[in-house]
């Protein structure tokens, strides 16, 4: 990080933003980066970019002050977004294996968003169900943007998962149909998922990585 990311942080510090500027909307020059660490911060999405590419922003969302695990880059050319999604699309950061792709849609500072995102935390599941089940079941009740499952390190299934909407309406949709439903013979549990909870250890329930963690694998978008 220099001179300029360290004042843009003091910035950060101050204001509560988890940006290093206000994004522009630039086509074809950003990508959206998601399954990451939810302790990860501009600076270091920013650092991991420049290897790539010419960085003019980047910007953690998240909601009520809490990390969502995605952010946004923006290149300054459409060439070196390209290459952020060749060479750094599942790239192992901490432990996770992010995913990189063209983003689409127009995003306000951090400090600034209140819109929940559609996403609900599905647990109890069946071992044997793998991103691609998770996914197939719930686009019962609405597209899916990408469904993850959390999996240890040898890549066995932690038995728990997300899957995010892309109409948040389709949240109460999932848990009407689906919470306490049979899967396999085990009775699953859907609710909508805020994130990791305030000054827990997110690693004891699977969906955070570090040492001794495990993680979530999948897309599904």
């Amino acid at each position: 990080m220099d001179m300029s990311d360290t004042q843009e942080v003091k910035r950060e510090q101050d204001a509560g933003v988890e940006s290093d500027d206000v994004p522009t909307s630039t086509q074809g020059c950003r990508v959206y980066v998601g399954n990451l660490p939810y302790q990860f911060r501009w600076w270091e999405l920013k650092d991991l970019a420049r290897e790539v590419g010419d960085v003019v922003h980047t910007q953690i969302l998240s909601y009520e002050g809490r990390s969502k695990g995605c952010g946004i880059i923006e290149f300054r050319t459409p060439e070196d977004a390209q290459a952020a999604i060749e060479k750094l699309n599942d790239r192992d950061v901490q432990g996770r294996l992010i995913f990189v792709r063209e983003d689409r849609e127009e995003h306000v500072p951090s400090s600034q968003e209140s819109a929940p995102k559609a996403q609900v935390y599905v647990s109890n599941l069946p071992y044997s169900v793998r991103w691609q089940d998770l996914k197939d079941r719930f686009k019962e009740v609405g597209k899916v943007i990408k469904a993850d499952v959390a999996i240890t390190h040898d890549g066995m299934s932690k038995g728990h998962g997300t899957v995010l909407f892309e109409d948040p309406e389709n949240v109460e949709a999932a848990i009407s149909k689906f919470d306490g439903s049979d899967w396999s013979g085990r009775q699953i549990s859907v609710r909508e998922d805020h994130g990791p909870p305030r000054g827990g250890n997110f690693r004891g329930r699977g969906r955070g990585f570090g040492r001794g963690g495990g993680g979530y694998r999948g897309r599904g978008y």
